[in-house]
């Protein structure tokens, strides 16, 4: 008979790791042949209060068990099967020894003391030839279902107790069998109303048949007398006052089936006569997926042996490659045959890496550590999760960077037989990194000249400005000295084409405002762009700017309960305000000027009841000079618009326009509480910045 090594039998229980460990809601702990804890999951930990280096290796199952349903368990066991079976973790696996499916309640004792009901399933863990190489019990929390049952026993009232629960089946009959009561719970599990089951079917309706068949002929074995394959195969043991708890499949009203756990009491009056029995049953899919996971993961051991995407180096205690994966062979270069028995995973790393990691690891636990195999699994050796970067060096001399899981393999003992080193090719994230560092470092630099190109820009706009106004004031001052030195000469149409010389020289020295306000925008070197004034302040400020004549101007009570950065905002708000008094076309025409708060940011809306602005102009209304009118019937430099979308880019806004021909205009926008300038204009906003 081939004989399954120690270390194969735990790279088996080492790969079944991944997944106990996803699970919170049950407690799976693996032994050992002997009992003694090898995994205690997150799950046991959480019920048990345990931490898993406080019992792998220390402790047995027994020992987180009542022992006094211990020694009732083993008695009970050793009259039944006609074997004595002592009272500690024989009696817990006894079944699962023998092949005999075993799932049974008992109290678990947590760290603290206190202790719960459980529904524990057991499973002997089997080598390859069949024999025993460990356990798996996998246990539930049965308080819930433990105080209903006895709150629904010890109430007079069964109906109420029975349909409060949605997370139950509970299914109370007379004692024919046929159905009396079908809680919400059971109509939610089932698919069927009350009303179509009560007084028509019995439990065995919706079970299995193939299962009660065995179950009947599994009872009419144990107890030595005939039971049949109905409803008396669930309750047989209940009419004998022996408490059941057993798995069998439900069928569903369509069809579908899932697994259950049920608890079968039998109801009596005050004689002792049996009136009917309760079946109180739970959902055990999720368990039964976790255990059928756990009893495959055995076959986890090939696959990550066979895969090309790990490199899995196996090792003695002493460090020397014993298994050489075809993932290590595709990554590292080296076949397996170079490498068993003759050297140890340092020789493939980077050495300075190594000894960087020994000097590291020595200052850590305040012990030397050698530079060698020993600063790769030190962490291991005292049971400490292991996972770590550095470098493989391939056969051919080149390098690429790992990822590196570590894990001690040991004997029955605890005693340590080898190592694990499972690594993956780092090369893919390392070059994302390094790629995003590069684009930050270039970004940082393309801002910086930009930064000095907009200094530049700003200076030269500055010079430009000052240059192109000095002979519009000549112009302007020119025709002032005509115009009232030489009046009585001048005919009424030289008077007015003097008027006119003015407005347009005006007009010239409003545009060139506007370009050098456009230039300035996001140039926060102003101390005001940091200033914040209350929303109903600013508001005043703007309108008493502005004074808009011939227009009603409504500004919503919320203003007076923000607070917002003044500069920015009042340039948004003036431009829409002023826009709408420019393009209304009527008198005594109303403007609305609404905030809400919506969460990270503020939702302003310029309102007007104005000729409103045609769908194909939408796109191209806030782009500079852009005019609805002739130039010359409209007062402005159509900078406006452009000033307000090039702000919310910068800052952080979102700008919106609602408008149709001849229905009025509103633009909305979106300014947030937090202000940063953005990197420049339609840069994206990160997720939790947009509004």
């Amino acid at each position: 008979m081939t004989q399954i090594s120690p270390e194969e039998a735990l790279l088996k229980a080492c790969a079944l790791q991944n997944a106990i460990f996803n699970s919170e809601h049950f407690s799976s702990i693996a032994t050992d042949e002997r009992g003694v804890v090898q995994l205690f999951n997150v799950g046991a930990e959480r019920m048990l209060g345990y931490a898993a280096i406080e019992v792998v290796d220390k402790m047995t199952p027994a020992d987180i068990s009542d022992p006094q349903e211990l020694i009732a368990r083993a008695e009970a066991l050793s009259l039944k099967l006609a074997t004595p079976i002592s009272p500690g973790f024989e009696a817990l696996v006894f079944k699962a020894t023998r092949g005999i499916e075993d799932i049974y309640e008992l109290t678990y004792i947590r760290k603290d003391g206190s202790r719960f009901p459980a529904v524990v399933s057991v499973t002997a863990l089997r080598d390859p030839t069949g024999g025993i190489i460990g356990y798996l019990l996998i246990g539930t929390d049965n308080t819930a279902r433990k105080q209903a049952e006895e709150a629904l026993l010890k109430s007079s009232a069964l109906q109420n107790a029975i349909f409060n629960s949605e997370h139950f089946s509970s299914i109370a009959t007379d004692e024919r069998g046929v159905v009396q009561l079908f809680n919400i719970g059971a109509q939610r599990m089932l698919g069927y109303t009350a009303i179509e089951v009560v007084n028509k079917i019995t439990p065995a309706a919706i079970s299995d048949p193939r299962e009660l068949i065995a179950r009947a002929e599994a009872l009419s074995l144990e107890l030595a007398t005939p039971i049949s394959p109905g409803f008396e195969a669930l309750v047989f043991k209940a009419t004998r006052g022996i408490e059941d708890i057993y798995e069998l499949t439900y069928i569903r009203k369509d069809g579908s089936r899932f697994p259950a756990v049920v608890s079968v009491t039998a109801l009596r009056d005050p004689t002792g006569a049996i009136i009917g029995y309760l079946l109180i049953g739970t959902d055990n899919t999720a368990r039964k997926e976790v255990e059928e996971a756990l009893l495959k993961a055995g076959a986890l051991q090939n696959a990550i042996f066979n895969s090309e995407h790990f490199s899995c180096i196996a090792t003695d205690q002493r460090g020397v490659v014993q298994l050489f994966n075809v993932g290590a062979e595709r990554m590292l270069g080296y076949t397996a045959i170079e490498v068993v028995n003759k050297i140890t995973p340092d020789a493939i790393s980077d050495p300075a890496e190594v000894i960087a990691r020994a000097k590291a690891l020595s200052l850590e636990f305040a012990t030397p550590i050698s530079p060698g195999f020993e600063a790769l699994v030190f962490k291991a050796t005292r049971g400490i999760e292991d996972i770590y970067e550095l470098t493989y060096i391939r056969k051919d001399g080149t390098r690429f960077p790992a990822v590196v899981s570590v894990t001690a393999l040991r004997d029955p003992t605890g005693a340590i037989i080898g190592y694990l080193l499972i690594g993956t090719d780092n090369t893919a994230r390392k070059l994302a990194e390094e790629a995003l560092l590069k684009a930050r470092a270039a970004q940082a630099d393309t801002m910086c000249r930009l930064q000095a190109s907009n200094k530049e820009l700003e200076a030269f706009a500055f010079a430009a400005s000052h240059d192109l106004k000095a002979p519009l004031r000549v112009i302007e001052n020119c025709s002032r000295w005509i115009e009232e030195d030489l009046a009585e000469h001048l005919s009424g149409d030289a008077r007015e084409n003097m008027t006119l010389m003015r407005g347009r020289v005006k007009r010239m020295e409003t545009l060139l405002d506007d370009l050098l306000e456009y230039a300035r925008i996001g140039q926060p070197t102003d101390a005001k762009y940091a200033e914040t004034i209350a929303g109903d302040a600013l508001m005043h400020n703007i309108l008493e700017l502005l004074a808009p004549q011939g227009f009603t101007v409504n500004v919503s009570p919320s203003f007076a309960g923000i607070q917002v950065q003044a500069m920015p905002l009042q340039q948004i708000l003036m431009n829409l305000i002023s826009n709408a008094c420019k393009h209304h076309h009527k008198k005594n025409g109303c403007i609305e000027i609404t905030v809400e708060d919506a969460g990270n940011c503020y939702a302003f809306a310029v309102k007007d009841d104005g000729p409103g602005i045609p769908a194909q102009f939408h796109s191209r209304i806030f782009e500079m000079f852009q005019t609805l009118k002739p130039r010359d019937q409209v007062e402005g430099s159509g900078m406006g618009l452009a000033m307000v979308r090039k702000n919310l880019e910068l800052f952080g806004g979102v700008l919106q326009l609602d408008s149709a021909e001849g229905k009025g205009s509103t633009f909305r926008f979106t300014w947030p509480k937090q202000q940063q300038i953005r990197n420049g204009p339609r840069e994206a906003m990160p997720a939790n910045d947009r509004c």
